[in-house]
């Protein structure tokens, strides 16, 4: 049993385990010996590996930017979820002979099985607006899993269902994530920010437009909001903004902003492998070069603002 728990903590990093691991093992040896067990309980293996992943990236992104990451990714997939359910799953009033030809194979009354994913993401909405927090947390785990067991379902029955597509299934992916990173606790933030999605959603309909064509396959939005020049836009602008904050001494909101643009990156390396290879490493030669210049910018800037020696000469 002790090995066991040793072999669990090599989650953590490796000057934790030197300073911690004996400890907290003789710990859990304890607490196990009191309860009269003889080996672990899978819910402590799993909190340790959770626990010590979470410490891994807590070295790198504070516990108030993991938070705010959470929150930010837990607000904008539910409302993407909702959207992709209403436009690309349900679908009511799409033409009824779309739907009656011979190709398509609907799941049950809906489009697609994308309302397993969607109907994870409401729920973990709801429960974080009640304060449930490992409730949002088991949801978001299963969340996980589930784009790539339908992804892998779809792809045994030969691509003949009209979606989800492997972009959306990856998007909702990363999402899930980034929710698991922190903990979404503030609330009102949460519901700032699935208001601020849902307007976002509503603009961007306003303005490309559903065909009733495209009803039935999620693919349309990544073809025109999720285009490549768009979301090349979006990480550009998100990059500029992260580094505006850095040089403002912002640090937190700039972990923030990088992180909020991870599913997107993704979504920006899909779509620049779909369209052509070679625009996909101009593109990133374009975004690598920007950054280069922005981080050389940003130590230039700090560096001026540093304590300059006083001039012994300036009194004379």
């Amino acid at each position: 049993m002790e090995q066991r728990y040793r072999r669990a903590l090599l989650w953590y990093p490796r000057k934790w385990q030197r300073e911690n691991a004996d400890v907290v093992v003789s710990t859990l040896l304890d607490m196990a010996d009191g309860a009269g067990r003889s080996a672990p309980r899978r819910s402590e293996l799993l909190h340790l590996a959770m626990s010590g992943v979470a410490f891994r990236v807590g070295v790198f992104l504070s516990s108030a930017a993991r938070d705010g990451i959470s929150t930010i990714a837990l607000g904008s997939g539910a409302m993407f979820a909702v959207a992709f359910f209403v436009v690309h799953t349900w679908s009511p009033w799409s033409p009824p002979d779309l739907r009656s030809g011979p190709n398509f194979q609907g799941f049950g009354p809906f489009v697609n099985a994308g309302l397993i994913i969607y109907a994870l993401w409401v729920g973990a909405f709801l429960f974080g607006l009640v304060g449930m927090q490992r409730a949002v947390r088991g949801v978001m785990i299963v969340a996980v899993v589930a784009p790539t067991v339908l992804g892998l379902l779809n792809r045994l029955q030969s691509d003949i269902r009209f979606g989800p597509t492997s972009t959306t299934l990856a998007f909702f992916t990363l999402l899930a994530l980034l929710v698991l990173v922190g903990t979404p606790r503030d609330v009102q933030r949460l519901s700032l920010v699935a208001l601020a999605t849902t307007v976002a959603l509503l603009a961007v309909e306003v303005r490309i437009g559903v065909p009733a064509s495209a009803f039935l396959d999620d693919r349309y939005f990544w073809h025109e909001a999720g285009s490549l020049f768009n979301v090349t836009s979006l990480v550009v602008i998100g990059l500029f903004v992260a580094i505006a904050l850095g040089i403002a001494r912002r640090g937190t909101w700039a972990q923030i902003v990088l992180g909020s643009l991870i599913p997107w990156a993704g979504v920006w390396c899909a779509a620049a492998i779909r369209v052509s290879y070679w625009d996909a490493f101009g593109f990133l030669c374009l975004l690598l070069a920007t950054a280069a210049v922005s981080v050389a910018g940003v130590l230039a800037i700090r560096r001026s603002r540093e304590t300059v020696p006083r001039d012994d000469w300036a009194d004379q």
